[in-house]
């Protein structure tokens, strides 16, 4: 997408011309908003993870249902593994190491299934 055509967009509210001041009614410009800009909040790294809101380097691979993810750290700070897992919480600032590799990862969740930790959800297969 040209640059011309992503500044017209974003000065664009309903009822706009592309020619008129962009409105604080939102519209297309707020939503276009609320994806590109994330508030600052503090995190607070568990273990060797580096301590950002979220990396580009974290592939989620498992998910919660209500925004919590496990990912697989590409970039692990010095003291990290590349692999490791961490916690991505989508509404607190910590950053957890949970695993070295997902292997281990695995290797714990199957020990806590053998120990009845977990039980089936609703009426799922």
């Amino acid at each position: 997408m040209r640059t011309d055509s992503c500044q017209a967009f974003i000065s664009l509210s309903p009822g706009e011309s592309a020619d008129s001041a962009p409105s604080s009614r939102g519209g297309r410009a707020a939503v276009l908003a609320a994806a590109l800009i994330r508030p600052v909040r503090p995190v607070r790294p568990v273990g060797p993870v580096r301590p950002v809101w979220w990396s580009e380097q974290w592939i989620p691979f498992a998910y919660d249902g209500v925004g919590d993810l496990q990912c697989i750290d590409l970039d692990p700070p010095e003291g990290g593994k590349v692999g490791q897992v961490v916690t991505y919480w989508h509404d607190r600032g910590e950053r957890e190491h949970v695993a070295d590799s997902l292997n281990e990862w695995l290797a714990h969740l199957a020990d806590d299934l053998e120990a009845g930790k977990y039980s089936r959800a609703g009426n799922s297969c």
